[in-house]
């Protein structure tokens, strides 16, 4: 065994450095809460350790076909608990056979073993007596868990007088009395022939421990940490009788139930997690309810113990469909699209998914990742690895594709999964975009307080957008003062319409960012929006039509109208996209006409404010183009974060993306060429 395996184990074979830590995580969970407050409805704040017995009190599962699916529910989930604390942890059992005051070669550290006794101070706390004549039957837990609050005996509000699963019991206590269980008890128990007398016969064994090592009554039981290793030895039977040799209907939810499958107990939801009960987090406003039922998979399959025997994966398939299906929905003609098929894998040992030979995909379709398409999916500490096979599409003609198929098999189970793909194809929509830039006279002027001049800013923020325009969409740049001058002007030129032909960089785009360049101030021009707004719509409407799916216009400017013709006079011939950055403040910049320009059209107004030297400030303007840019060509900008990065620091900034995503654009803005790029992908990859 070794620490971290993810198994469970008689708790007397672990290491005692381990058990240490078992009982340093179960009163961690004491100290962290679930949201809200003991005043809410439904209460909130509830201690991780406390909910377990309001959790327990409010379902009162027992003397069913479903008492053993549900306590299987409960411990794993107080396992998952536990691994949050310690990761390395498992929640092992106590093999009830033993006494557990004297468990004879047990693991006591350093190569050692002899008698062990749980109940001491170090571990499970005192164990009571039933004999009188060396202290009364019942005994207070005490140390470690009257330190951390498992029991307050002066508490003014405890919670069996107050109902409040906030407040702290008085008591923890225990009684030992008569014998442990009889190993040919469990034998019965592991042989039963059907899952009927299996939960018979060892409800019954399970109620015989619950008097051997009193914890109270059912309500109040689950204050005691030892009821967890008591049920994980239930939970270990379970898997024990499901994972006999040649049993597979015990793995399979559809079967593992046998005469008892059709009982309404069993197809109706585990309560509190499926959210049908007003507790939280698992009601509102927490809303973290898993509505799942008794034949779920997550309940179905045994966790991994030591004494399992043949356990085969238990595969789910999380694609919708019956059969699931892989849709390559909408992919642009020429782009390739990749979608996965995936799996959630439940296994305890190494699971195997692979495509079936002679049942691959064939084109359009193929496999991307991994390229064998096959994956094996190891145990953790995980109840569950999900597991993705990547399958690609390369978009061809315009409209439907022939659905193709593909089959997956899981050889350690024998199972099977066929898979249905299909797809459509799509004409990316593409944009023309024309820049209309200010070079009036005062975009000599400072930007703010950063000491730079507007121009320059203007110039490294309208550069990325000509880097980041993607192939097949068009760029044109004209500028304007007191006047308006087209694109071939001897003195003042621009940049007629010109299409990207690829995302690389390229003749076109070094022209397009070569426009950006040249663009200077005239000194002795006022400022005439309205003629850049005239001149650049007109530039747009002379693009034939049907040659872009849209048409926008962005036009940039510093200052005030101060020379015909003004916006109002062109507002006629405003009918598209139009996109508005004011390089200033509200008293620099006429945000009414700038406002008026924008609205109605599907662009909008940005203004930047008086730049200074914060972070935000310094690549504002830059945002501000790429957002425009997003925004003309349907993309999103999924994150913007800012902030300080220090020499030999790395930081990540996550972000997600989904299966309706083609493609994803990274950008880092910075102040100094000083940083190493890269994507990290979940799995630690770098791109």
């Amino acid at each position: 065994m070794a620490l971290g395996d993810g198994i469970r184990y008689n708790i007397a074979s672990v290491d005692p450095a381990e058990r240490a830590m078992l009982r340093d995580a179960l009163v961690e969970l004491n100290r962290r809460h679930f949201p809200g407050n003991r005043s809410d409805s439904p209460i909130g704040g509830v201690s991780w350790w406390f909910k377990q017995d309001e959790t327990h009190q409010s379902t009162h599962v027992h003397g069913g076909p479903e008492f053993v699916p549900w306590h299987r529910e409960i411990v794993n989930r107080f396992e998952q608990l536990i691994r949050q604390v310690n990761p390395q942890l498992s929640l092992h059992y106590w093999d009830w056979t033993q006494d557990p005051r004297s468990i004879p070669n047990s693991n006591l550290g350093g190569g050692n073993t002899g008698s062990l006794n749980l109940f001491t101070a170090d571990f499970m706390g005192h164990g009571g007596s039933n004999n009188a004549s060396i202290g009364p039957p019942w005994q207070n837990a005490s140390a470690p868990w009257r330190s951390d609050g498992f029991y307050v005996p002066d508490a003014a509000n405890h919670r069996d007088a107050t109902n409040n699963p906030f407040d702290p019991p008085q008591d923890v206590k225990r009684s030992i009395g008569g014998s442990p269980a009889s190993v040919a008890g469990d034998t019965n128990i592991v042989n039963a022939s059907d899952y009927a007398q299996f939960r018979q016969l060892l409800e019954q064994v399970h109620n015989a421990m619950h008097g051997f090592v009193a914890m109270g009554g059912q309500h109040i039981s689950f204050r005691d940490p030892f009821v967890f290793f008591l049920h994980s030895n239930v939970d270990r039977l379970f898997a024990k009788w499901q994972t006999q040799a040649n049993q597979t209907a015990r793995l399979d939810p559809t079967t593992v139930y046998g005469s008892e499958s059709a009982d309404p107990e069993l197809n109706t939801n585990l309560e509190p997690w499926s959210g049908g009960l007003n507790i939280r987090p698992w009601a509102a406003p927490d809303n973290q309810q898993f509505a799942h039922n008794y034949k779920h998979p997550s309940v179905v399959f045994p966790p991994c113990y030591d004494t399992n025997g043949n356990v085969i994966p238990l595969i789910e398939v999380l694609n919708a469909g019956s059969p699931p299906v892989i849709n390559f929905v909408d992919v642009p003609t020429g782009e390739t699209r990749v979608v996965a098929a995936v799996f959630r894998v439940y296994t305890c040992t190494p699971a195997t998914i692979r495509i079936k030979a002679g049942a691959g995909p064939t084109a359009p379709y193929s496999v991307m990742q991994p390229a064998s398409g096959q994956l094996v999916v190891n145990h953790g500490s995980a109840p569950y690895a999900e597991a993705r096979v990547w399958l690609a599409l390369v978009a061809g003609a315009l409209g439907a594709v022939p659905d193709g198929s593909v089959t997956f098999e899981c050889p350690e189970s024998g199972k099977q999964f066929v898979f249905v793909l299909k797809a459509n194809v799509i004409a990316r929509p593409t944009v023309a975009v024309m820049l209309a830039l200010d070079q009036s006279g005062s975009m000599a002027w400072e930007a703010g307080t950063t000491g730079v001049a507007r121009l320059d800013v203007l110039k490294n923020a309208a550069t990325s957008f000509m880097e980041l325009l993607p192939m097949n969409n068009a760029v044109g740049l004209i500028r304007f003062d007191h006047d308006a001058y087209p694109t071939n002007h001897a003195t003042f030129p621009g940049l007629p319409m010109t299409t990207m032909p690829s995302n690389d960089i390229n003749p076109a785009r070094i022209a397009a960012m070569g426009a950006v360049a040249a663009h200077q101030t005239n000194v002795n021009g006022n400022t005439s929006i309205g003629d850049g707004v005239q001149l650049g719509r007109q530039t747009l409407d002379a693009i034939p039509a049907g040659s872009f799916d849209q048409k926008a216009l962005i036009v940039l400017t510093d200052g005030l109208e101060t020379a015909p013709l003004y916006i109002a006079d062109v507002a006629g011939s405003i009918n598209n996209r139009t996109y508005a950055i004011g390089l200033g403040n509200e008293q620099q910049v006429n945000t009414a006409a700038l406002r008026a320009l924008a609205n109605g059209t599907g662009g909008y107004l940005a203004l930047t404010g008086l730049l200074s030297g914060s972070i935000d400030d310094y690549f504002r303007l830059r945002k501000y183009f790429q957002q425009i840019l997003a925004a003309v060509t349907n993309t999103n900008i999924i994150v913007d974060p800012s902030g300080y990065i220090g020499p030999g620091n790395k930081i990540r900034i996550p972000f997600n993306v989904t299966e309706a995503d083609i493609d994803c654009t990274a950008i880092v803005m910075m102040d100094f060429n000083v940083i190493d790029f890269g994507i990290e992908t979940p799995s630690g990859n770098m791109i």
